[in-house]
């Protein structure tokens, strides 16, 4: 479904941004990429290559990529996004399955294909990890409890590109800035470390007033009830 999901939205920026497409009639060398006799390949308006389906395993811009499935480029030329035909180590990361970059050419998001200590997180294997421009994590899933910043997260996590936590759910029952929050309540942040939302796995009572389990209460940069869904 997440290979569903991916290769759908880049054939959706493919088609309206006007691409045209090439099927090729014989063997051809494009940007340095051997592609066989009937490859469909697309390219940008100004005839740089954006995609093409592999023939074969091929290393292309150090990364070990997949025959039979599709490579992406930047109009820059930098690779975008491609599947892997093997766990390799990029950037200091172990990746499988699908890697996508940034056109700098650093690692935008990954599968890991280990439990993995990333930027001092405990990342779980199989999982999809993404990191923010500068090189900082941005998002992923635990591969087991951690404390965050002072919260004690389970199964996720989300961080500001500052580096700040910015989303997590609680691996046990929590007083945060005077509110007792239960086991599974999901929680966002300002950026500031204030508490910005909270989704409530049990029913509880905050600031004088009885909120039912499930309910998604928003709070002011200085703490106090603003908004309830």
């Amino acid at each position: 479904m997440i290979k569903k999901i991916l290769i759908l939205g880049l054939c959706l920026f493919l088609f309206s941004s006007g691409a045209r497409a090439e099927m090729l009639e014989e063997d051809k060398v494009v940007q340095g990429i051997k592609f066989l006799k009937g490859t469909q390949l697309w390219f940008y308006r100004l005839g740089k290559l954006r995609t093409a389906r592999l023939p074969q395993e091929q290393r292309i811009q150090e990364i070990e990529c997949a025959k039979g499935e599709d490579v992406w480029f930047y109009e820059s030329g930098k690779l975008m996004a491609v599947y892997l035909s093997r766990h390799q180590k990029i950037q200091g990361i172990e990746c499988k399955w699908n890697v996508r970059f940034y056109e700098s050419g650093a690692l935008k998001s990954a599968c890991l294909s280990q439990n993995l200590e990333i930027q001092g997180i405990e990342c779980a294997n199989n999982s999809i990890i993404s990191f923010h421009r500068g090189g900082k994590l941005s998002g992923g899933y635990l591969s087991q409890n951690q404390r965050i910043q002072g919260i004690e997260c389970w199964r996720f996590f989300r961080f500001y590109e500052s580096g700040k936590l910015k989303n997590a759910c609680l691996s046990q029952s929590q007083k945060i800035q005077g509110i007792e929050f239960a086991k599974g309540t999901e929680l966002w942040f300002y950026e500031s470390g204030k508490i910005k939302e909270s989704h409530l796995s049990q029913s509880q009572e905050i600031q004088g007033t009885k909120y039912q389990r499930g309910t998604i209460i928003f709070f002011d940069k200085e703490g106090r009830v603003i908004k309830v869904n």
